[in-house]
């Protein structure tokens, strides 16, 4: 195939996966890493690396200004942070930044594709239906609202040809996030917040890794929620990893007051060690809204995709790969 791709975040979760699969397919791959990002999951021998920091708007305009691409996929982003504006910094300026240097330079690649998430769409508390690429944008957080700011500058700014993807809770292997939970069923506690089960969508990491190259594949542009397609509520998230794991738990539903101060104190610890955590203030926003359910339909019809995994297969999987390599 050998058209070329540069990949943004190549080290992180999703991106390191990404970059393995592109691998397979026979494109050329370049990744852009800082010099402190951990490289042990990436096929090295097979991809071309740069050290660019996204922040560095100048070093991204001279290297686009010495190197053209079929395809710029960017991948790279926070999810959580000591303080606010490390969103806007790490999620909306870096992309500004790809873009402005991509309008600057003579050439322009196929297709911008950029992986923000369902958070920029947010949800409504009344809203009982999945929710819809049409339906106006309510970001809950920080980091959905630096994430929505990203989107609009690239539909404002970049008339070329872009594909925005907008992931639900991307869970598998290596994913630390989904893995805390694991930890404690494994440990016999079940947990959930609120007193009402919350409507949830996920998708497997290499189902959102075929969609992303099925939006290269095809000539079509837009913006797109993602998931698996089914709906779930908070307790088969539960269930099923109490059944990869052969495990029984004590059922747990914390009060939304009660969850509140865990959080408080959750955000406190962060402080003091410098590091931010997966469940703090601003996550309580998210977890305490009843419905987040999505409808990926129009991706599904755009770039006749199919996922290959519901919750059930990829916490199996997931959950075999924790323990194989030493995590549960």
């Amino acid at each position: 195939m050998n058209e070329k791709v540069l990949v943004t975040g190549g080290s992180g979760f999703i991106g390191s996966r990404l970059i393995k699969k592109l691998v397979d397919l026979d494109y050329q791959v370049t990744a852009i890493l800082r010099k402190t990002s951990k490289r042990e999951h990436l096929p090295l021998d097979d991809i071309d690396v740069v050290e660019i920091d996204l922040l560095d708007y100048h070093g991204i305009l001279d290297y686009f200004t010495l190197h053209r691409f079929d395809y710029v996929i960017h991948t790279a982003g926070i999810t959580k942070a000591l303080k606010k504006e490390d969103y806007y910094i790490h999620n909306t300026k870096i992309t500004k930044h790809l873009i402005d240097a991509l309008l600057k330079i003579s050439w322009k690649p196929q297709k911008f594709i950029f992986i923000s998430s369902q958070a920029s769409h947010g949800t409504y508390k009344a809203l009982q239906r999945p929710i819809k690429i049409t339906d106006i944008q309510n970001p809950l957080t920080t980091y959905g609202k630096s994430k929505l700011l990203a989107e609009r500058y690239i539909e404002e700014h970049y008339h070329n040809p872009f594909v925005i993807i907008k992931p639900t809770s991307v869970y598998g292997p290596r994913d630390k996030d989904f893995l805390i939970v694991m930890k404690l069923i494994s440990k016999g506690f079940e947990g959930y917040i609120g007193t009402e089960p919350q409507k949830l969508s996920f998708i497997y990491v290499d189902d959102l890794v075929n969609a992303i190259i099925s939006t290269i594949a095809l000539p079509y542009t837009g913006e797109f929620l993602l998931s698996d397609g089914k709906k779930y509520i908070d307790e088969d998230l539960g269930r099923y990893i109490k059944k990869a794991l052969g495990k029984k738990t004590i059922k747990i539903r914390v009060p939304i007051a009660i969850a509140y101060i865990a959080a408080f104190f959750s955000d406190l610890l962060a402080r003091i060690i410098g590091k931010p955590t997966a469940f703090n203030l601003e996550k309580m926003k998210e977890l305490k809204a009843k419905n987040w359910l999505c409808d990926p339909t129009p991706f599904f019809e755009t770039f006749h995709f199919i996922p290959c995994y519901d919750l059930q297969k990829g916490i199996k999987e997931t959950v075999e790969w924790y323990k194989e390599n030493g995590w549960l």
